[in-house]
């Protein structure tokens, strides 16, 4: 089968799933936004005169759309934030900023945000939760823009329904965080990126307990803040909190090195509400007694604590499912499997050191056989290129494979542990290189329809053609790039495609294809001439078009009916 035959298959196959399973409403909600344009231009009475809840699910599709620009498009972002305005009410609920702000450019992003929440106050002083966490890039002056900041939350704080809240575009400081909370007396989910203050002093106890007291998820985890005095009055003086600083699940462990020091002023109180818990090794205390009914469990190995590693005090919880471990030898790993295994339902395992230990698929099945999520970074898996008769409930699977010894070579298998039957999500991280014939042996299971027939999400970021010689007419591109399109064809429920190709590039490579990624983040210039013309580079320029065609409905399909006519 050619390009254009499988091209035409997964256009049709994306088609019919965007379809199936929809309600009549959700179709008329997606053909509503899809021709905003026509509904903006009568008089806006169409838009007034739906109903809340209508208004509500359309603005939530329509605040979903992401830009196809890196640097975003203003006269759509205007032409957006006119429709955002309409479709807001009393009766909204829900609101999420992040697909809309990717439109607005980087220098009026502060400005605009704030101008937002002012219509909301104004417009839909009912929602009762807030997320706005596309990210400022870190070059950004924005970020620091104080007055502008502050506005923003002095908007925020008006928003009085408010009990979810998650603002992760900016970092703003406590004092900020601290009037937020005590305006909102409502809130219970807070996730915010508190700017690291070194000398931060909180000294009055009662009005940091009156203003966080009604929180039962508050997380900051930023690495330079941990074990400040905010964590400590968290634990001592918020027993209703079941999240503190990060989650203990977060897929990127060991990026937070939050361990509640247990001091001896809580030693003596219990904080039955806590269910997340990260914690070094070694650790004498008995955090159990303090902490009793944690299900997600997060231990890291700190070397420069010692070099022992015992793991007896995290050997007496009751509601262990989730565990997430760093660094620790594979004698103290197997023990806390064989105490935790049998419930677990998610687990992942990462090594930032060279010397790390070596895994095996079939024991960790073997001991966890609910598990449904598995997350491996800087692991060594000694039996990837074996048959697999038992995957548990495996559903989620994420795997960055270590660089190992240039020289040797080293390759990975995929094609025995992609043949998990309940597999729905794979993301793969690698600079290694694949083996030409796991691929080709991947590319005939997809053809035959025996193998990720429930996927329906696929990460790849990856090294697509020799580390050590740059050869890139290298045959193994060839083949990943006929697997992409196969999967995009002949994967009946794959319907979110993301790739990330690197290069490295040697002497005879053009100076700007050096180690540059050829695909961006869909997000971003996902159609961008200069990613086309590096897939042209590679001999597989066809490869774009199946890779667009995953984004079409979030970018690029909506641009002709939203710029002004």
């Amino acid at each position: 089968m050619d390009d254009e035959e499988r091209l035409k298959l997964t256009e049709k196959r994306l088609k019919n799933l965007s379809r199936s399973g929809n309600s009549l409403f959700q179709l008329a909600v997606r053909l509503t936004v899809k021709n905003i344009r026509y509904f903006i231009d009568q008089q806006n009475k169409k838009l007034l005169n739906l109903p809340g809840f209508a208004r509500e699910t359309i603005m939530l599709e329509l605040t979903r759309l992401k830009c196809s620009k890196v640097d975003g498009d203003l006269e759509i972002f205007e032409f957006l934030l006119r429709a955002f305005k309409l479709l807001l009410s009393p009766q909204t609920k829900r609101i999420e900023l992040n697909g809309l702000m990717t439109f607005c450019p980087e220098f009026l992003k502060t400005n605009k945000v704030t101008e937002i929440l002012q219509l909301i106050v104004v417009h839909a002083p009912n929602v009762q939760s807030l997320i706005i966490n596309e990210k400022l890039r870190l070059c950004s002056s924005e970020e620091r823009n104080e007055a502008a900041t502050k506005k923003m939350c002095l908007a925020i704080g008006k928003l009085t329904k408010l009990i979810h809240l998650q603002l992760e575009m900016y970092q703003i400081y406590y004092t900020d965080v601290e009037l937020i909370c005590r305006k909102l007396r409502k809130l219970e989910y807070l996730i915010v990126r508190i700017i690291p203050e070194f000398d931060l002093r909180i000294e009055n106890v009662e009005k940091f307990k009156s203003s966080f007291c009604r929180l039962k998820v508050f997380v900051f985890g930023d690495p330079r803040i941990n074990r400040s005095m905010l964590t400590q009055l968290c634990l001592l003086h918020l027993p209703n909190l079941e999240i503190l600083q990060n989650y203990a699940d977060d897929s990127k462990i060991g990026h937070y090195d939050f361990a509640p020091n247990l001091t001896a002023e809580l030693q003596q109180v219990v904080r039955p509400a806590l269910r997340h818990l990260s914690t070094d090794c070694p650790c004498p205390l008995k955090l159990h007694e303090v902490f009793p009914n944690v299900s997600h469990l997060r231990i890291k190995m700190n070397f420069r604590l010692d070099r022992v590693c015992d793991v007896d005090p995290f050997m007496h919880f009751t509601k262990i499912k989730s565990l997430a471990l760093i660094d620790l030898p594979l004698n103290k790993t197997e023990e806390l499997l064989k105490k935790y295994g049998k419930n677990l339902t998610s687990l992942r395992i990462r090594h930032f050191f060279e010397d790390a230990c070596s895994y095996s698929f079939k024991r960790i099945f073997e001991l966890c056989p609910k598990l449904e999520l598995l997350g491996l970074d800087g692991v060594q898996m000694s039996d990837d290129n074996e048959s697999i008769t038992s995957f548990a409930e495996l559903k989620h699977f994420e795997w960055s494979v270590m660089f190992t010894d240039l020289l040797a070579h080293k390759q990975f298998h995929l094609s025995n542990i992609l043949k998990a039957p309940k597999l729905e999500a794979f993301s793969l991280y690698s600079r290694e290189q694949f083996r030409a014939s796991d691929l080709k042996m991947l590319l005939v299971l997809i053809c035959n329809k025996q193998i990720l027939g429930n996927l329906q999400y696929l990460l790849l970021d990856v090294c697509p053609v020799s580390r050590m010689h740059n050869d890139i007419n290298d045959p193994c591109f060839k083949i990943f790039s006929t697997l992409l399109k196969n999967a995009s064809a002949f994967l009946p429920k794959l319907v979110d495609l993301d790739v990330f190709l690197k290069i490295y590039g040697a002497q005879e490579v053009p100076s700007e294809k050096r180690c540059k990624y050829v695909m961006e983040h869909p997000s971003s210039a996902f159609c961008s001439e200069d990613m086309a013309a590096n897939l042209g580079w590679l001999g597989e320029a066809n490869l774009i078009k199946f890779l667009h065609a995953f984004k079409v409905d979030v970018t690029d399909s909506h641009d002709q009916g939203l710029k002004t006519q």
